[in-house]
């Protein structure tokens, strides 16, 4: 039993196991320098990519605070809406009443 002399995986066959073995292929395929390219351009956050991601966190963050207003702005007028029913319902029992006398 061998260890994979890049990953450290347990090997049976050879120096590499299966998952490395298949980079090795493609570096032989594509060459070494393209697939260094393709593994920065896809796995390394550079400057513009971390700007973009705090950029979108920042405004999941602005939504949030703006949804929450809005919850708390329709509560607000439920409360108004339910406050003037009541009102509403005061006013036309003291009518009755006046109307009575």
């Amino acid at each position: 039993m061998f260890d994979c002399k890049l990953c450290s995986e347990a090997c049976y066959t050879s120096y590499i196991c299966v998952s490395c073995n298949r980079i090795k292929d493609m570096v032989n395929l594509y060459s070494r320098d393209v697939v260094i390219s393709v593994l920065d351009e896809c796995l390394v956050r550079n400057d513009i990519k971390r700007k973009y991601k705090i950029d979108k966190i920042k405004n999941s963050n602005d939504i949030k605070i703006c949804t929450e207003k809005v919850k708390t702005e329709t509560k607000d007028i439920k409360n108004h809406e339910n406050l003037n029913k009541r009102c509403l319902k005061e006013l036309k029992r003291k009518l009755d009443d006046i109307k009575e006398v």
